[in-house]
C-alpha cells in the first residue's frame, strides 16, 4: 500500500480518506401527490469532493515544516491547472485544492492536516 501523493508530494501518515458525489438536481413536485410522482431533472453534472486527513511527524520542527510547506505551495499557486492525486482508494485523478488546514502539535515535530480537494481540471 503506497502513501498517497498530491502533486507529487508524499502526504505522510494519512489517517483517513473519504469522498462523496453530489449531483445538481431540480425537483418538480405536484400538489396533493406522493413523492413518487415527482419529476427530477439533472441540471448539471456530478461533483466529487475528497477529504484527506493525516499528519507529518519528523525529528525537528523544520523537517515537518518542509512537508507542510510543500502542500501549502500547491494551494498557494494559481491553480490554473489541476494536479494529480494518487491513492489506493481513489486511483489517479486530477484535482484542485479547495482547502488546506494545519494544526501543529507541541512539541512542534508533528503537524496534523486536513485537505478538501475537488476532482476536475
Amino acid at each position: 500500500m503506497a502513501d498517497p501523493t498530491l502533486g507529487g508530494v508524499n502526504m505522510g501518515n494519512v489517517s483517513g480518506i473519504s469522498f462523496g458525489f453530489r449531483s445538481d438536481l431540480d425537483v418538480l413536485s405536484f400538489p396533493g401527490t406522493a413523492s413518487s410522482t415527482n419529476l427530477v431533472f439533472e441540471m448539471g453534472g456530478v461533483e466529487r469532493t475528497i477529504s484527506v486527513s493525516g499528519n507529518f511527524t519528523g525529528s525537528t520542527t523544520a523537517a515537518v515544516k518542509t512537508l507542510v510547506d510543500a502542500l501549502q505551495a500547491l494551494i498557494n499557486a494559481s491553480q490554473s491547472s489541476s494536479v494529480a492525486f494518487v491513492s489506493d482508494e481513489c486511483g489517479t485523478i486530477q484535482v484542485k485544492i479547495a482547502s488546506f488546514d494545519v494544526k501543529w502539535e507541541r512539541p512542534s515535530n508533528r503537524a496534523e492536516y486536513s485537505l478538501q480537494i475537488l476532482e476536475g481540471s
